[in-house]
């Protein structure tokens, strides 16, 4: 789990340093959108990210070769401690200061790990209405969480539009991802769709009839939901808009080099290169500092 449960006191201080050393091993290049935020919120950013990505890698990877099911239970556990100011987890002091500092919303997390308790073993999609239940789950709630952290305004607005940019996000992740999700049994996308296009899973690949046309009609479904998830730059502050456009940007970064690889996403993983990513982070800094709304 990352971390043993320990009985041993830690405080918020060194819960929040625990926090960050976690995150900046893995978050990559979002790392540095996190630094148009200010500090409290980069922080919390942090925390948030270490506990999201836990509760990732355990429907992933258990522990020290344990089952996923007893793991997650765990982590579920730690949860409610953690809103009751009781955590055992190092990161646990931390996770309570930001849920009361932001009033994030305890679905957030546990909707998260639902989510993550469909991953374990076999998956099947019957439709994309059960594919946009499981997005809303792993990455919706994420967005809505990193909102509160954010700030915002127009409530009313501000939820429909962050839960499609993440599924937006979620279905860039599934087109990324199809080899690999394949290899673990795993199929994401709608069983109904495959079947309309002629693609089964086990065929897939940029010689199978319809293949390209099947990814194709996922790609505009993503643009779709990018478009959608647009409206929530202006619920955002500044600081929000500018992290917000910079993720954005990464992701469609990371669809359009899926469309250009001619959806052959079997010959490694597909990646945004560098240069792109900072051009991105670059296009970012007049939002941040008000000299442009922002937006997609």
């Amino acid at each position: 789990m990352s971390a043993v449960l320990t009985d041993k006191p830690t405080s918020v201080a060194e819960s929040f340093r625990w926090a960050e050393a976690f995150s900046r091993q893995n978050t990559g290049s979002f790392q540095l959108a996190f630094r148009f935020l200010r500090r409290p919120q980069y922080r919390a950013m942090h925390v948030l990210y270490a506990w999201m990505r836990i509760a990732d890698d355990i429907s992933d990877e258990p522990p020290s070769g344990g089952s996923f099911l007893p793991a997650l239970d765990l982590w579920r556990n730690e949860l409610r401690r953690a809103f009751a100011g009781e955590g055992r987890h190092p990161l646990s002091p931390a996770l309570t200061s930001i849920i009361r500092d932001y009033e994030i919303p305890e679905y957030c997390f546990t909707e998260v790990i639902d989510g993550v308790e469909c991953d374990r073993g076999r998956v099947r999609i019957a439709d994309f209405d059960e594919l946009r239940r499981y997005c809303y789950r792993v990455a919706s709630v994420v967005g809505i969480a990193c909102v509160h952290i954010w700030g915002y305004q127009h409530p009313e607005r501000f939820l429909p539009a962050a839960e499609a940019a993440g599924v937006a996000f979620q279905l860039t992740n599934i087109l990324r991802d199809l080899a690999e999700d394949r290899d673990r049994d795993r199929i994401y996308l709608p069983a109904d769709e495959l079947e309309r296009f002629g693609t089964p899973p086990e065929g897939w690949g940029v010689n199978q009839p319809g293949f390209r046309e099947m990814m194709a009609f996922q790609a505009h479904r993503a643009r779709e939901w990018y478009a959608r998830g647009a409206d929530l730059h202006p619920c955002l502050t500044r600081a929000g808009r500018a992290v917000f456009q910079t993720m954005t940007g990464m992701y469609r970064e990371l669809l359009q080099k899926i469309v250009e690889r001619d959806y052959d996403v079997f010959q490694g993983r597909v990646r945004v290169a560098k240069r792109r990513k900072i051009r991105q982070l670059l296009r970012s800094v007049p939002v941040r500092f008000g000299w442009r709304r922002g937006g997609n």
